[in-house]
């Protein structure tokens, strides 16, 4: 079973796994702008993939999660990207990083 949490206004967020990768493909390539606000570039056609095997150094693939943000009407609108004590143990942050 998978965990969710639901916001007053609907919105759900729910752990994505790789079968998730075509949906969100088509999500970063919408959100084209903010991938040139931030790293200059359009989001490249494996975006997807890289953003679930995309780790820091010295992490493991089991301190990586991915969740999707879901609209009520269960459409993913958002994406967050969670790596599991980083930088530091204890430490919670979001952030972009260039």
């Amino acid at each position: 079973m998978t965990a969710s949490l639901t916001t007053p206004l609907g919105f759900h967020l729910r752990r994505l796994d790789p079968g998730a990768i075509p949906a969100l493909q088509n999500l970063l390539e919408q959100c084209a702008d903010y991938f040139l606000l931030v790293s200059g570039a359009d989001p490249g056609s494996d975006a997807a993939q890289a953003l679930f095997s995309q780790l820091p150094p010295g992490k493991a693939p089991l301190d990586k999660f991915v969740f999707g943000v879901f609209s009520a009407s269960d459409e993913l609108v958002g994406v967050l990207d969670a790596v599991r004590r980083y930088p530091a143990p204890g430490a919670r942050r979001l952030a972009n990083q260039r």
